[in-house]
C-alpha cells in the first residue's frame, strides 16, 4: 500500500470511529475474515470425517487379514486330513488285498476238499 492509501484508510477509520458505528466495523471484520474462518472450520470437519473413514477401513482391513489367516489354517488342516485319508486308503487297500487272497485260498480249499475222506473217494484220490 502506498502512503496515500494508508492516509485514506486512516481517514475512513477515524470517520467510522467518530460516527460510532461499531456494528459496521464488526460487519467489515466478518466480511473480511468470515470466509477464511468458515474454510478452516469446514477443513477441520472434513479432516475428522476422513480420519474416521481411515479408522473404519483399517478395521475392515484387519478383519480381512484375519479371514485370510483363518483360511490358511483351514487349508493346512485340509491338507493334513487329505494326507491322513490317503494313508488310510492305502491301509484299506492292503487289507482288501489280504482278504481277497484269503478268500481265494478258501475257495480253492472248498473246491479241492481233500480233507474230507468221502470227497477224496469220490474224486478218485486216496
Amino acid at each position: 500500500m502506498t502512503p496515500t492509501d494508508l492516509q485514506a484508510l486512516n481517514a475512513v477509520v477515524a470517520i467510522l470511529g467518530a460516527v460510532k458505528t461499531m456494528p459496521l466495523g464488526t460487519l467489515a471484520i466478518i466480511l473480511a475474515f468470515g470466509p477464511d474462518i468458515l474454510l478452516i472450520i469446514f477443513f477441520w470437519m472434513q479432516t475428522r470425517k476422513l480420519e474416521q473413514i481411515v479408522r473404519e477401513n483399517e478395521k475392515r482391513f484387519e478383519s480381512v487379514v484375519k479371514m485370510y489367516e483363518s483360511n490358511v489354517e483351514l487349508v493346512k488342516d485340509y491338507q493334513q486330513m487329505t494326507r491322513e485319508q490317503q494313508r488310510l486308503a492305502g491301509d484299506l487297500a492292503g487289507i482288501i488285498t489280504l482278504n481277497t487272497q484269503a478268500q481265494t485260498h478258501l475257495i480253492d480249499a472248498i473246491k479241492n476238499n481233500t480233507f474230507c475222506p468221502r470227497v477224496r473217494e469220490l474224486s478218485g484220490g486216496k
